[in-house]
């Protein structure tokens, strides 16, 4: 499976592929968002779930610099793997880093002097949700929005 969808429905569509491989209701989706604490390693399901996501992404820029947040989806452990990359503006060098808030800032991604349409390649397992947050800066001082994708596969 290949789609092209935001990054919250991206999300989203991981969190639910993972919720129909372990083949939970609806009702046990929600009892297991609202018990993040619950937490455990003996509790995490590691699997290879076989989907590939594109999210295209826009972040304003000003001043040289831009953030975004997703908001947060149940994902249910997915390891996920893919890469990072910038569309647009072709002109300067970005910064990024990317954290999941949901898992108390983990880093997903930190990288610099990336180029306009270089592939930055990750990997991360989520916990039992997720929420991405893009923060950037650009090697110029001005105005502009960031447009770029990540691709996943999970």
């Amino acid at each position: 499976m290949k789609n092209s969808m935001t990054l919250d429905a991206g999300l989203q569509a991981m969190g639910e592929a993972t919720a129909a491989r372990l083949k939970l209701t609806p009702e046990q989706q929600v009892l297991l968002a609202n018990h993040v604490d619950a937490e455990g390693d003996e509790t995490k399901a590691a699997m290879v779930l076989g989907g590939t996501v594109d999210m295209p992404f826009s972040i304003p820029i000003v001043g040289g610099e831009g953030a975004l947040t997703t908001e947060k989806k149940v994902t249910a452990w997915v390891s996920i793997s893919g890469y990072f990359q910038v569309a647009a503006p072709p002109e300067g060098t970005w910064s990024i880093q990317v954290t999941d808030t949901a898992r108390s800032g983990r880093l997903v991604l930190a990288a610099q002097g990336i180029q306009c349409g270089q592939q930055v390649p990750f990997t991360y397992k989520t916990g039992i949700t997720c929420q991405l947050s893009f923060t950037v800066q650009w090697s110029q001082a001005d105005d502009t929005t960031l447009q770029g994708q990540v691709h996943t596969r999970y």
